[in-house]
């Protein structure tokens, strides 16, 4: 889409509903919210483990799941937290027909019978893959199931960078934006995609984003790509790097609620280097009650010097703020175990996972 017709259909704030059909515009007004001056301070607990884990880290009850990128290896990694135990390592590293050169982290554990199962992306072959953990560690080899080849609609083919079951055959992607030519009058807007079946392309796609100026930023990776699908799988959250804004949007209603920090940069801060403005958000998980937003709120460059952030933003299903609370330790990722309630984060100069104590 040319960026002039975009500029033309962009209200202050749009959901953009895309499918077979034609294209419908939802709009939506950003709701101003305030926080607390006064956080609440949480106490943490260090999960004790003899095991190396990366920021990509997901967890069932005792299970869990580690991404490990810099592995030669493989991938995956599963322990058990309560007994420290080291459970086995799975999808092997490599360019053969069962191995791969680089998978998705796992965004969610669920029940299937009696085993506990996930997905996962490879965006090099575009495949998705149900990831049996359970049989896996039973067997000692990979237990899975190649769901389809799920290729995106877009004009730059970008593949999707994490994908979710919404039903058995039903699933919901996500595409960061970019813009793809020089000029920068071709933009991909970020894009939620509902895949069916084993249908290659998408049968209806989420696009939002919301402009005072009228006017789309050049650099659309300030957008963000922190995203979340609700337990329930009937809504999701997405928090936004260089705005202090949370998305919610409806899936069942095709709906969109925007909650924006006071005093949060807007719009017209989204094309400045980075290193001129603040870092807003930079993780969000939920449960089926409450959203939590890893915030950080200073410049980007001190992200980086301070390895990660003390606030966490909690808002209802409804938008509404909630609590602001504060930790002892520097968060780099966030993880809600829809199993337990629990809240988990990943602290970068400990290599550990941490208890966060939110209740």
């Amino acid at each position: 889409m040319k960026l002039s017709t975009i500029k033309i259909l962009l209200p202050v704030i749009a959901l953009l509903l895309f499918s077979s059909c034609g294209r419908n515009i939802f709009k939506s007004d950003v709701r101003t919210v305030k926080f607390s001056n006064n956080p609440t301070q949480i106490s943490v607990s260090k999960i004790n483990t003899d095991h190396l884990y990366s920021m990509w880290f997901a967890v069932h009850d005792s299970i869990l799941i580690s991404s490990r990128p810099q592995s030669n290896d493989y991938i995956f990694q599963i322990a058990d937290i309560k007994s420290n135990k080291e459970l086995g390592a799975f999808m092997r590293r490599g360019e053969g027909d069962k191995e791969y050169t680089g998978l998705m982290p796992i965004l969610r554990i669920e029940p299937k019978g009696d085993d506990l199962v996930s997905l996962t992306y490879d965006p090099n072959k575009q495949l998705l893959v149900e990831f049996n953990m359970t049989q896996s560690v039973k067997l000692g080899k990979d237990s899975l199931i190649r769901l389809g080849y799920f290729r995106n609609a877009n004009e730059a083919e970008m593949p999707y960078t994490g994908i979710y079951r919404l039903d058995n055959s039903k699933y919901i992607g996500y595409t960061p934006g970019i813009s793809f030519d020089v000029d920068g009058k071709n933009i991909l807007l970020p894009t939620y995609s509902i895949l069916e079946g084993s249908e290659i392309r998408p049968v209806k796609n989420y696009s939002f984003f919301n402009s005072e100026s009228h006017d789309l930023p050049t650099n659309m990776s300030s957008l963000g790509s922190m995203w979340y699908l609700k337990p329930d799988k009937t809504k999701l959250v997405s928090a936004m790097s260089r705005l202090g804004q949370i998305n919610i949007i409806d899936i069942e209603s095709d709906s969109i609620c925007s909650v924006r920090i006071e005093g949060s940069p807007n719009e017209h801060d989204l094309d400045r280097p980075v290193e001129d403005v603040k870092w807003q958000y930079h993780d969000v998980t939920c449960d089926d009650d409450f959203i939590y937003a890893l915030y950080f709120g200073k410049e980007a460059e001190n992200l980086r010097e301070r390895t990660g952030c003390d606030r966490i933003h909690v808002f209802d299903w409804e938008g509404n703020f909630v609590n602001d609370f504060i930790t002892p330790i520097q968060i780099l990722k966030l993880w809600s175990d829809s199993s337990t309630g629990a809240l988990y984060g990943y602290c970068e100069p400990e290599d550990a996972i941490y208890f966060l104590d939110v209740n």
